[in-house]
């Protein structure tokens, strides 16, 4: 007999615990259950940046200087940084460095730029996110005396695991605020 057994309750004879399990290919429904999901997640996305008075900014090479700016920043606080990798500090260095490729944004240590945003600014960032249950995610900045413009950095967020990615918001113009009416 197994040494390791599980009772079945109606037969009172033991059995063989399952060791492992099958692991198949996703079904071409839960391919498509996942496409339907994502587009569902930007349709949010961009329900809840529009809802809140925002718009995607177009800022590509913005984006770029504002990446080697948080790659620095990273790079002279890595004590700091260091931890939130549980690979340790040679991950760490080698992420940074892909994180200094244009197009390379995804990484453990990508989740951080946000706080990494947060502390090199000195403002509140704020994530307006695709999560269902988790409209918005407020990002304060750990420096004394931050905060002292008063105003926060937003972005947009889409949580989609394997597709994480943020961009850039505004405020929507006075004009998309205007009711237009028509003198009678």
């Amino acid at each position: 007999m197994d040494p390791i057994a599980v009772e079945d309750q109606t037969t009172e004879q033991p059995r063989p615990l399952r060791r492992s399990m099958d692991v198949r290919q996703p079904s071409r429904r839960h391919k498509q259950s996942t496409f339907f999901q994502k587009a569902s997640d930007k349709l949010l996305l961009e329900e809840r940046i529009s809802s809140l008075g925002y718009e995607r900014d177009q800022v590509p090479g913005d984006a770029q200087m504002l990446r080697q700016d948080l790659v620095e920043y990273i790079k002279s606080q890595a004590d700091f940084y260091i931890p939130f990798l549980v690979d340790g500090p040679q991950a760490f260095w080698q992420q940074l460095e892909r994180l200094s490729v244009e197009g390379q944004w995804s990484s453990d240590l990508a989740d951080a730029l946000p706080h990494a945003l947060a502390n090199f600014t000195s403002r509140r960032v704020t994530l307006i996110t695709s999560k269902p249950n988790q409209p918005t995610i407020s990002i304060e900045p750990d420096a004394d005396g931050a905060n002292e413009s008063g105003t926060s950095v937003v972005l947009s967020y889409f949580a989609r695991r394997g597709t994480e990615h943020y961009d850039a918001v505004i405020r929507k113009s006075c004009e998309d605020n205007v009711i237009h009416t028509t003198a009678m």
